[in-house]
């Protein structure tokens, strides 16, 4: 991996700040790739001939899974070709459909980022009606970090899914 330092600064300020870069190179060797064949050891949960599905090492919720494809492409997946990408979205489908009867889910949300590791993937993340952001709180109360008028809007938001989602539930 090669690493490069960019100092930034702005012609109207004396200060400067320096930003480390880090780039991927060819010859390294993906995780990911490793795992497509099996050379280091996952939770599948799904595979076809171009697709595989694992649970996630580090998962933000219970049986959250990772959809890559067996053949090494970068994480920004909107440079796969074309039908690669259509296909990796069909499998998501499919594996997050399967997840959300498996684990009860109501549905599974799909995330395409490409930030962590150089190989694209699709992150399976399962979610309830129940399941409140961070931002959330009980009905009733307000967000304490935050009193301007859109820490207001984020609480009566929450106060509104809170409610539809326990309507919904009965």
């Amino acid at each position: 991996m090669r690493v490069f330092r960019i100092i930034f600064s702005h012609p109207e300020s004396t200060t400067q700040k320096a930003f480390k870069f880090r780039f991927f190179s060819s010859k390294m060797v993906c995780i990911f790739c490793k795992i497509a064949t099996g050379e280091t050891p996952s939770e599948k949960i799904y595979e076809d001939a171009k697709f595989i599905a694992f649970l996630d090492i580090r998962p933000g919720t219970e049986g959250q899974t990772l959809v890559i494809p067996k053949k090494h492409y970068g994480s920004y997946v909107f440079d796969m070709p074309e039908k690669d990408y259509i296909e990796i979205l069909k499998v998501a489908r499919k594996v997050g459909k399967q997840l959300d009867k498996a684990l009860g889910a109501d549905r599974t949300c799909l995330v395409l980022e490409g930030l962590e590791i150089d190989h694209a993937h699709v992150r399976c993340i399962l979610t309830t009606k129940i399941a409140l952001s961070p931002f959330c709180q009980t009905p009733g109360k307000r967000l304490q970090s935050c009193s301007s008028r859109q820490g207001k809007r984020l609480g009566q938001i929450c106060e509104r899914f809170v409610e539809a989602a326990i309507a919904g539930s009965t």
